[in-house]
Order: C-alpha cells, then sequence, then structure tokens
C-alpha cells in the first residue's frame, strides 16, 4: 500500500513538473529576438537534378514549318528554392527570353519545323537546392495593406478563372470572414472552407474558381483558383502558382501542378497547397514556372501553336532526382545547408524531450539560454537562405554546433535529476 501511494505522489509530481515545463520552456519558441523575427522553420532541405521533357509529334500528312513553343522557366523567384538551367537539349537554342512584370520568364522558339511523321524533343536539365518551409505567424508581427498601390491593386482584382468580382464569390467571401480583421486567420478560414467544400476530381479542362463554387469539385486548379478568387474579394493579396510538384524522389510525373500563395505584410508570399492539404507551408518538392497574373501565355507548363488547322500531339515528361549537395553548383552552400538542418533536427529533437520531462522548471536559466540560442541559429538560417549567404551559413552552423553538446547535456541531466525524484519516495 506504502509502496503504491509513493509512486502515485511521484507521477503525480512528475506530471505537474512537466506542464509547469510546458508553460516556461516552450513559449520562447515564439518570442523574436533582437536579430529579427522567425517567419518559417525550415524543415527540409532537397539537393537533386530535374529535367523537364517535351515531345511534339506530327501524324497529319503535311509538314508543319511555323511552330512556336513557349517554355516557362523555373527560376529563383522565391527563396525557397534555389535553381539554375545547366542544360537545353532542342533543335536549336531558344529564340528569344521572354520575361513580363511579374518575374515570369520562358524559352520562346518560333518557326520550328516539325516534318510527317516525326517530332521535336525540348529538354531542360535544372540543378535544384529546395527547402520545405513551415511559417509561423505572429499576428501581431503582421504589416498592414496598403490599398491605393498597385501591387495590392493587381493581387485583388479579377482575372481570368478567378472571378473575385462576381457576387456570389463576393458574398461567399463575406460570409466566411465576417467582421475578422487579421488577414491570417481570414486567409485560414477561407482554406479550410476550401479543403471541406470541394471533393477532389481529375478534370479535363480548367474551369474556374466561380465553377468550382456551384459544382464543389475540382482539381488542384479549382481548389487554387476558388482560394485565390475568395481571398481576393476578403480583401487579401494572392495568386496562382503552377508547375510540378513530386511526391518523392526519385520519381517520373507527365503532369504538372497548380497550387497557390497569399501575401501578409513583414512576410511576404507564403504557400498554401490546398488540394495537397497544405496551409502555411510546402515541402521541397514544389517547383514553379508561373506565378502572378501570366501576361504571354496561359497558367501551363508549356505553349504551342501554329497557324495551320493541323492537330499535334505532344507530351511531357517530369524527372526529380536526388545528387549529392558536393555535386550543386554552389556546393559549400549545399553542403553546409544540409548539415546545418541535420544538426538543428537533433538539437530540437533534444530540446523537446528535455522540456517535455521537466528541464525548463528544473533548469530555467540554463534552458533559457539555450532556447534562446536556437530561436537566433533559425533566424539566422532564414536570413542565409533569403540571402544566399554563404558566410552568414557558416556563423549558424558554427553557433548551432556550440549548442548542440548543451542541448543534450540539459536533457541528461533532466533525466537524472527526474530519476533522483522518483527514487526519494522509496
Amino acid at each position: 500500500m506504502a509502496v503504491n501511494r509513493t509512486f502515485k505522489v511521484a507521477t503525480v509530481l512528475f506530471v505537474a513538473l512537466t506542464l509547469i515545463s510546458q508553460s516556461l520552456v516552450s513559449f520562447p519558441y515564439l518570442v523574436a529576438v533582437d536579430s529579427g523575427f522567425l517567419k518559417y522553420k525550415v524543415t527540409e532541405v532537397f539537393v537533386g537534378d530535374f529535367r523537364h521533357k517535351i515531345v511534339i509529334q506530327n501524324f497529319n500528312e503535311h509538314r508543319i514549318d511555323d511552330l512556336k513553343l513557349f517554355v516557362p522557366l523555373l527560376t529563383n523567384e522565391t527563396a525557397r528554392y534555389y535553381v539554375f538551367l545547366s542544360d537545353i537539349s532542342a533543335p536549336r537554342k531558344y529564340d528569344e527570353l521572354l520575361n513580363d512584370s511579374y518575374g515570369n520568364l520562358c524559352g520562346y522558339w518560333k518557326n520550328l519545323v516539325v516534318n510527317v511523321g516525326e517530332n521535336i524533343t525540348v529538354e531542360l536539365c535544372y540543378k535544384v537546392l529546395s527547402y520545405g518551409v513551415r511559417y509561423t505567424v505572429d499576428p501581431g508581427k503582421v504589416g498592414s495593406y496598403q490599398p491605393e498601390s498597385s501591387f495590392y491593386k493587381n493581387y485583388t482584382q479579377p482575372e481570368l478563372r478567378i472571378e473575385s468580382d462576381n457576387p456570389e464569390i463576393v458574398s461567399k467571401a463575406q460570409s466566411l470572414v465576417g467582421n475578422v480583421a487579421d488577414p491570417h486567420e481570414k486567409a485560414s478560414l477561407i482554406y479550410n472552407y476550401v479543403v471541406k467544400h470541394l471533393r477532389y476530381a481529375r478534370q479535363e479542362e480548367e474551369k474556374g474558381a466561380l465553377w468550382a463554387l456551384r459544382n464543389e469539385v475540382g482539381d488542384c486548379s479549382e481548389f487554387s483558383y476558388l482560394f485565390v478568387a475568395l481571398c481576393r474579394a476578403a480583401g487579401i493579396p494572392s495568386r496562382i502558382k503552377t508547375g510540378f510538384v513530386f511526391h518523392s524522389a526519385p520519381e517520373v510525373l507527365e503532369d504538372g501542378h497548380m497550387w497557390a500563395e497569399y501575401y501578409l505584410g513583414n512576410y511576404g508570399w507564403i504557400p498554401v497547397d490546398a488540394a495537397w492539404k497544405q496551409f502555411d507551408r510546402i515541402d521541397a518538392r514544389h517547383f514553379s514556372t508561373m506565378q502572378s497574373i501570366a501576361e504571354r501565355i496561359p497558367y501551363t507548363n508549356y505553349y504551342f501553336s501554329t497557324k495551320t488547322y493541323l492537330v499535334l500531339e505532344d507530351k511531357q515528361t517530369l524527372i526529380l532526382t536526388p545528387s549529392s549537395p558536393s555535386l550543386f553548383g554552389d556546393a559549400d552552400f549545399a553542403s553546409n545547408i544540409t548539415e546545418t538542418l541535420q544538426e538543428m533536427k537533433q538539437i530540437e529533437i533534444a530540446l523537446f524531450l528535455a522540456t517535455m520531462s521537466s528541464g525548463g522548471f528544473l533548469f530555467p536559466s540554463e534552458s533559457q539560454k539555450i532556447l534562446n540560442t536556437f530561436e537566433e541559429c533559425r533566424i539566422g538560417l532564414q536570413q542565409a537562405i533569403e540571402q544566399k549567404n554563404n558566410l552568414k551559413l557558416s556563423e549558424v552552423s558554427q553557433k548551432t554546433k556550440e549548442i548542440s553538446p548543451g542541448a543534450w547535456m540539459l536533457l541528461l541531466k533532466t533525466l537524472i535529476m527526474l530519476a533522483f525524484i522518483f527514487t526519494i519516495p522509496f
């Protein structure tokens, strides 16, 4: 009986310490430090090769000699990946690189010849360094919009298949957000509606936001169009992203993908893939070729045309293959960031276990110091990625290595102390 009573006392003591520790120790993760504030946590790093192959075939009885081909290119428009075009295989080098005011860039070939029974093949090869991220939005740090700015007007206006001024879209947006003022909360309410309202089913052609709202079905395009349209109707700048997404690597695909982004002041563009159930986060295998408003060609992975009435058959193949960081163009940066993130994940495990074991209560000063330094490392990693700054990354890597032993020692000391506490009643 006495043993049972002492065991219960020890158990209650452990639970109490854990609850107190969580309130004391987990809070510093949410507190910004002087060197900046944490917008997102890096969850993964991917280094590899990406190939985009396009084949256009002529099974007609007449030769075609005026084929125009537009291929949107992967660019470094976002800090979430760092890419460069390593090789192009085509009948000839592109005739022109076309860009627009929204940062879209595409290779343009004109007057391509496709003989009877033959095909043309264009293959683009990229080296990619990409990151999975999860945003941690603090409403108190979100900047306000400037409704009179051209930026705000551009990304809240209606667009083809984004009927944000349609009365049905406007009414639905108003009913969803009500009197909510926080744009992040608005975006969350809209996202939750879209993923619950739409049933996923492949569509042969893109239908748009209004069609999706009325029919309650769609694929990645309709999920994205509806999210963007409702956001714009609610006064939140938002845009479409098109490109490619892979479940894993290596993997071979034949289809493109569409997702979305919404804008918050002080945070920038925040990813949302409603079809993949990703809000405020995105994995390291989303690669975008077009964003914002498509000025030259529709939202697509490639586009071709000819003045003739002849119909051509086309197919694309997408291949993603992992590779060693040492094979990337900036090998030092790729290797350093991969190693640093691995070290950070180990530290996070140690701190989590120490927190759950009451380390913050038993050793408050030591825990606070490690947590604050670790937060600085996270912010430094974010800055190194956005600036593509190898020197900054080296500083973060060094600081991470310095606090790693302390994090594991904190866990060890906490476990030893808990073992001692449990033995006291006996």
